[in-house]
């Protein structure tokens, strides 16, 4: 009798996206998790003179100074600081940043537009942008599989979970070092400055930051290998600042930041309903996405015909599939969308309210002639729902 062999388990097969900046995060996470444990042994010897050099190493990582682990990896990868001489744009990583946001801008206000057609102005923003509501929802490894990248985008989401774990431990740090006017917060611990609510939240922070993302065992979401399921809980969702919220909508489906809307159709599927505003080539099944088998073939045709290069130019601009994208961290981006975030933003979204409203207006007659885009109205309770039992 053949006994079942959870090695092979597709879901746990799944890397995180192997691109060569995700690929740099995880060698980089794990020079963190040596520094962290190194830290952690020092203290508990109190060697404070190697708990000093080892506090700097960790600063020189976070600001990738020549000769730390993340300098050296950028340099494998031929994405050196702003100014080393290169041969391709990649060379150099703040053009790049620049030139992702600037040429991004054409199909990302089509994007936006498009979402307005599909979604309604006020249901859009309200879904993206506006207070969600508690709960879980529980999906099946199949269901899991039945959405590409869904999985790879989760782990992005631990990824950002963590992240955001080490910048408290070193902005809690920064504050007591700033607060008992030391160098090194590992002074004030060793003059016995920290009360004992401090100390007690600097060990459990300190704690949480030396472990790295594990696929096997994530924070952000609810592993269940035994069932083969994943739980996600809206109070394990990472806050990303200046970012939109991973979130259930008042619908019911799930609001996933530069990935798209997603939830059960009214076959009881669990599909992408929506792609992100920032992706409109990417397949969905509702609102323009629905209508696909009724568009005639000569628009089909003369769209496939450029589909491929459309998705080559939307996989270079747009952020990653991550609720915290590593585009909008680079310096150079952050130039290029300050005179768009002063002068562009306004006008665009004007515009596209202006044009987009008779747009969908007009569309919603059609669609009543003929085949209706599904909504779905009902408002499940999560608790009760066959998915989360």
């Amino acid at each position: 009798m053949a006994t079942e062999d959870n090695t092979t388990d597709k879901l746990t097969l799944l890397p995180l996206d192997l691109t060569k900046q995700t690929e740099r995060q995880k060698k980089l996470g794990e020079t963190y998790s040596d520094l962290y444990s190194a830290l952690a042994e020092a203290q508990a010897n109190e060697d404070w003179s190697r708990v000093s050099a080892i506090n700097q190493a960790i600063k020189a990582e976070d600001q990738g100074l020549g000769g730390s682990e993340a300098w050296n990896l950028a340099a494998a990868d031929r994405e050196f600081p702003a100014g080393t001489p290169g041969e391709e744009l990649s060379d150099y990583p703040n053009i790049e940043g620049a030139t992702r946001i600037i040429s991004g801008l054409p199909y990302e206000t089509a994007g936006l537009a498009k979402s307005l057609i599909e979604r309604g102005p006020y249901t859009f923003f309200e879904e993206t942008f506006g207070k969600g509501k508690d709960g879980e929802l529980t999906l099946s490894f199949e269901e899991l599989e039945n959405v590409p990248g869904l999985y790879q985008y989760l782990q992005q989401m631990d990824v950002a979970a963590h992240n955001k774990e080490r910048d408290e431990y070193n902005t809690f740090a920064k504050d007591l070092e700033d607060k008992y006017d030391v160098d090194n917060i590992q002074d004030a611990i060793l003059l016995d400055l920290l009360d004992e609510n401090e100390l007690i939240k600097y060990q459990d922070l300190l704690t949480a930051a030396q472990e790295g993302p594990d696929p096997t065992n994530p924070i952000s979401y609810k592993l269940n290998m035994d069932d083969r399921t994943i739980t996600l809980d809206s109070d394990l969702f990472p806050k990303v600042a200046f970012e939109p919220d991973m979130k259930f909508t008042k619908k019911g489906d799930l609001s996933a930041p530069y990935f798209g809307l997603l939830g059960y159709n009214d076959k009881g599927e669990f599909v992408k309903k929506h792609s992100s505003a920032f992706r409109p080539f990417d397949s969905s099944d509702e609102g323009i996405g629905a209508l696909y088998d009724y568009i005639p073939d000569d628009i089909k045709d003369a769209y496939e015909a450029v589909g491929s290069p459309l998705q080559g130019w939307q996989e270079f601009s747009s952020p990653e599939k991550s609720p915290d994208p590593d585009l909008y961290k680079n310096r150079g981006a952050q130039l290029a969308m300050l005179p768009l975030m002063y002068k562009g933003a306004k006008p665009i979204v004007k515009g596209v309210f202006k044009r987009g409203k008779k747009l969908y207006e007009g569309l919603g007659r059609y669609l009543n002639k003929s085949k209706p885009v599904p909504i779905t109205k009902q408002e499940p309770n999560f608790l009760d729902s066959p998915w989360s039992q």
